[in-house]
């Protein structure tokens, strides 16, 4: 009989009194593929922290590679077979060259330099970091910071592979590259347990573990998982993308397979839709109303409609923001530079309109987090220029109003607590605008309502480091809020955010630009770009690329986004095979995607009846 390489017995585990982990049992097989979901503060990082080791439980058994941790030297054992990749790459980053980096692992295990330099130079290959073998890991962007630490695991040769989050900073193409890396891994043998907040990774797995408050509150297939629609939404969990397609044709009357990835349902699309009429479809655009309105919300998207129309109303008022402007700005971490390569981003020009939402785009490593920098005034351009309304950023006599009127919260805002309560941090910065109590106090508590948190005594009067680690972000969060400034930069609000949190950010979004507010908003999330920015940029290499609306920077060709919003690549793939028309503009987002393929199926070229749509059973 095969020993299991992993086997978990009645795991407890406590931080003080907060039960992270409750009575967790688990067994997983050697080349199996696991994935853990579950919402933030779940368990789930502290789950893998045990089985790597890193933590002792108070209670029950870990046994890895049929070694029980207990043993003497098992530690030192299974580090020749297990590997880990942490949540937040910087912390197992520690030298100062990528290579020596990559190196470390198996130089602690004794292996040759020979073997290691081979390791090195494959590992760095797998993940396309090769060109940055001799850079400084700490200049890095965090997606890049997250490829040299998969690499540094992979350079272990590890039987076991533990993934905390691999691609949580990565553009949809790193996190496809990623996800490839990963399947690709365990076709090879290596055992896989992968925590991820992307329902779609699940759909690789062999088994699926949902963990809510330290507990396994659900578990199977991934079939088995999402097929139960009811119990994901509990969970707080969302479906992958084609089962939320697929949900929404159910709720409209259709009976589709259980558990309809994206080939199994354009199989059933192919099989219910004939060769459309050209026109036939929905216009999307301002102005144009569509002809059918879909039943219900798509599972997890978040957006509440009234919301919506909100957001859009006040897109037409004239709002009393500071818009901002660049112009030629250029910028070198390798201060004074004039020379090109050297630049981080080079000759940016743009200019965003009082109280619009635009989103900046790219790879990892494009210039995103060094262009909001220039737009905060934290680090100043070599050359051009930036405003903030009619404020130089460049202006030092001005730097204080400047600060009233721009806000940055950063990727980790959560690393910028620093007050004794809650309260004190969020009263920072109002306090230090010279407000007085009464407004200070004002502000706090609409900082918080904003966030859709009840600002009770006992939770103000809180240490924000004895708070979870998403509660820990709104408190960061709010205290930016808190300062009211007319225009707020976002760099990557989702990352690390369980689908309940990606829900509240992008209502929080949502409210502050209803409110007037202008946002700048770095993103990898394509499909939120489609669905609420009205300016997108996209960066390459520290260059600007493209600009404009969603569907026209979408539309272009070349394409030059990392990669398309999930509905836009359905919906041209459909059009590709005729089940889609060609003539009519290809879906942005969910709800457009549905109505047209809604008017596809009931239009009367089809000449289907009602017996045959309904005919299919589960």
């Amino acid at each position: 009989m095969i020993s299991p390489h992993i086997q978990l017995q009645h795991i407890s585990l406590s931080y003080g009194d907060v039960q992270a982990l409750d009575d967790v049992s688990l067994t997983v097989q050697p080349g199996e593929h696991i994935c853990i979901l579950g919402g933030n503060g779940s368990g789930k990082s502290s789950l893998l922290q045990v089985i790597a080791g890193l933590l002792e439980p108070q209670t029950g058994s870990v046994q890895i590679m049929k070694t029980t941790l207990e043993e003497p030297d098992s530690i030192h054992y299974i580090r020749q077979y297990l590997a880990m990749v942490f949540q937040q790459p910087e912390d197992q980053l520690v030298t100062s060259i990528v290579a020596d980096d990559v190196a470390f692992g198996p130089e602690n295990l004794g292996v040759s330099a020979a073997e290691i330099a081979k390791r090195v130079d494959a590992a760095l290959a797998a993940v396309h970091m090769s060109a940055y073998a001799d850079a400084d890991p700490t200049t890095l962007s965090g997606g890049q910071m997250q490829r040299i630490a998969l690499a540094g695991a992979l350079a272990m040769n590890p039987r076991i592979l533990l993934l905390d989050e691999p691609s949580a900073m990565l553009d949809a193409e790193g996190h496809a590259d990623i996800q490839r890396i990963i399947v690709q891994l365990n076709q090879q043998g290596i055992t896989i347990v992968h925590v991820s907040h992307f329902m779609e990774d699940a759909l690789d797995a062999d088994r699926v573990f949902v963990l809510q408050q330290g507990k396994i509150a659900y578990e199977g297939s991934p079939c088995e998982v999402f097929a139960n629609r009811t119990r994901v939404q509990e969970l707080g969990l969302e479906l992958p993308f084609s089962l939320r397609v697929a949900a929404q044709l159910e709720d409209a009357g259709y009976i589709l397979p259980v558990c309809a990835q994206e080939d199994e349902l354009i199989s059933w699309l192919q099989e219910h839709i004939s060769k459309p009429v050209d026109g036939m479809g929905v216009q999307h655009g301002p102005g144009v109303q569509n002809s059918y309105k879909p039943t219900g919300q798509p599972l997890g998207s978040g957006i509440d409609s009234n919301m919506l129309a909100a957001n859009k109303a006040v897109s037409t008022q004239d709002i009393n923001a500071p818009a901002l402007s660049v112009e030629q700005v250029s910028f070198s971490y390798s201060a004074p530079s004039n020379t090109s390569s050297n630049f981080a981003v080079e000759n940016l020009n743009f200019t965003i309109s009082p109280g619009s939402l635009v989103a900046l785009v790219g790879r990892t490593g494009s210039g995103k987090s060094t262009t909001a920098e220039l737009l905060a005034a934290h680090i100043q351009p070599n050359t051009g220029r930036i405003f903030v309304g009619d404020i130089s950023t460049a202006d030092k006599r001005r730097r204080a109003e400047l600060r009233r009127n721009i806000g940055y919260v950063t990727q980790l805002p959560e690393r910028q607590l620093f007050a004794q309560t809650v309260f004190d941090d969020i009263a920072f910065g109002p306090r230090n605008l010279g407000c007085s109590n009464d407004e200070v106090q004002r502000r706090v508590i609409d900082a918080l309502s904003t966030l859709g948190i009840s600002a009770r005594e006992d939770f103000l009067m809180r240490s924000p480091f004895n708070l979870s680690g998403g509660q820990q972000r709104s408190v960061a969060l709010a205290g930016i809020l808190a300062m009211q400034q007319a225009c707020i930069i976002f760099d990557e609000p989702m990352a690390g955010l369980d689908p309940v949190g990606r829900d509240h950010m992008r209502a929080t979004l949502m409210r502050l630009k209803a409110a007037g507010t202008t946002l700048i908003v770095i993103t990898h999330s394509l499909d939120d770009v489609a669905e609420f920015a009205d300016q997108l940029i996209c960066m390459e290499q520290g260059h600007i690329v493209a600009q404009g609306s969603p569907r026209a920077v979408f539309s272009a060709q070349p394409l030059r986004t990392p990669g398309l919003p999930a509905a836009l690549h359905l919906s041209q793939h459909l059009q590709a095979l005729g089940l889609l028309s060609k003539t009519t503009p290809s879906a942005l987002t969910l709800t457009e995607l549905v109505e047209q393929l809604l008017i596809a199926l009931d239009t009367p070229s089809h000449s289907m009846s009602k017996e045959e749509r309904h005919g299919d059973t589960h």
